[in-house]
């Protein structure tokens, strides 16, 4: 009976304990459940902070951008009155010096007509009629009143002439003090586009200071690449310049696209992964080429041989740096075709350039090979036309 009772009772205590232990773990559980629902929570309210934060920084960029476009403009606009000016400066010179010998010619006339009117003052009482009844013969007669004719006749061009000086005279003044009028709209125009353009450089240089370290440093990664474009700009105008000046050649501003391959073996414009133009880059910025880069149905690109699309000459090859990394476009390198155009080749493997300034290449020859150096994301060719040195659409020379 003893011996049943402790079965019993040992068999109620397990039973105690399992339940009591039920419990526990059921409240472990739930408490457990709990924390990572809060957990979950968290991540998700810091996950949509963060995804504000971004956003907030992304329009921060964004209108960067766009403050650079406006400045932009305004150094475009600053300059082309600057060349106004300096033409209507050079106008003002000429015209004040045609205006001086204008004058001086009209003060000898003046200064003859004077002289013509003395000599008749002094003839006396002498008229015309006088010195043609004088006269011995018809014939004397007639070449006395020929030349009397011919006397009154000069008298009046010079009177005339004096007159249509006089005119001409006083209509190229008017002319200069509207000249002068329009050097001074353009000076105040000046001045209006200066202030705008300081207080937009004043603007952005605002919102750049309340940027992350992290943003701050990639916009300036992109003030850097958009300086890089403008001198690489200039440069390649110059060499187009030259190059036209030396062949005596008219080039026109839309060469045929025609005979141009692919940069890529196997890609066409098809495969076009950013596109040219406005708008392609998410930060607002003007993409000056398209690229290529892997696509889900011909996968990668990394290391890929890049091809120069058209014989020609080597003009840019370089590693562009700035503080010893790679910026803008990295490693590059830019063919004159001398037909009108160049081709740019950017973002390449750190060196993997295989050609040099100077050398001949033809169509179809590996120059490098595809890289992420440079203003990249990752691994991609960056590829532009350029026409008398200025970018253009490159997608109607690709096949």
């Amino acid at each position: 009976m003893k011996k049943y009772i402790g079965k019993i009772l040992a068999i109620l205590i397990i039973l105690v304990v399992i339940s009591v232990n039920t419990v526990a773990y059921a409240a472990s559980k739930t408490q457990i459940n709990n924390e990572l629902d809060k957990t979950n929570s968290d991540i998700q309210e810091k996950e949509d902070e963060l995804e504000g934060v971004q956003e907030e920084m992304s329009e921060a960029r964004k209108e960067i951008n766009n403050l650079n476009v406006q400045i932009q403009g305004y150094e475009e606009e600053l300059e082309l009155i600057n060349d106004e000016l300096s033409k209507l400066e050079d106008s003002i010179k000429v015209q004040e010096d045609n205006l001086a010998a204008e004058e001086k010619n009209y003060e000898k006339q003046e200064e003859l007509f004077h002289q013509r009117l003395i000599v008749l003052y002094e003839s006396g009482e002498t008229s015309y009629i006088d010195v043609l009844l004088g006269s011995e013969n018809i014939t004397e007669f007639l070449s006395l009143y020929y030349m009397m004719s011919e006397i009154a006749q000069a008298d009046m061009e010079m009177l005339e002439s004096i007159e249509a000086k006089k005119q001409e005279i006083q209509i190229n003044k008017e002319n200069l003090e509207t000249t002068k009028e329009q050097v001074a709209a353009k000076k105040e125009s000046k001045e209006e586009t200066s202030r705008a353009l300081q207080a937009a450089r004043a603007t952005k240089n605002q919102q750049m200071e309340e940027l992350s370290d992290t943003e701050k440093a990639l916009q300036e990664e992109l003030e850097i690449f958009e300086e890089h474009k403008k001198e690489l700009e200039a440069e390649l105008e110059r060499i187009a310049k030259e190059e036209a000046a030396n062949n005596q050649t008219n080039i026109s501003n839309n060469p045929s696209a025609s005979g141009y391959i692919s940069p890529l073996e196997g890609r066409t414009k098809k495969d076009i992964t950013t596109r040219y133009g406005a708008g392609a880059y998410s930060w607002g910025g003007f993409h000056t080429g398209v690229d290529f880069a892997r696509t889900s149905s011909k996968g990668a690109v990394q290391g890929k041989p890049i091809r120069a699309v058209k014989d020609g000459t080597v003009v840019i090859s370089m590693a562009y740096k700035r503080n010893g990394k790679y910026a803008s476009y990295g490693e590059y390198i830019v063919i004159d075709h001398h037909d009108g155009t160049m081709t740019l080749y950017a973002h390449g493997e750190p060196g993997s350039r295989k050609v040099s300034v100077g050398d001949e290449v033809s169509q179809g020859q590996t120059i490098m090979n595809v890289g992420t150096t440079g203003n990249s994301t990752g691994y991609h060719l960056h590829f532009e036309v350029r026409v008398n040195g200025k970018y253009v659409d490159p997608t109607p020379y690709l096949p």
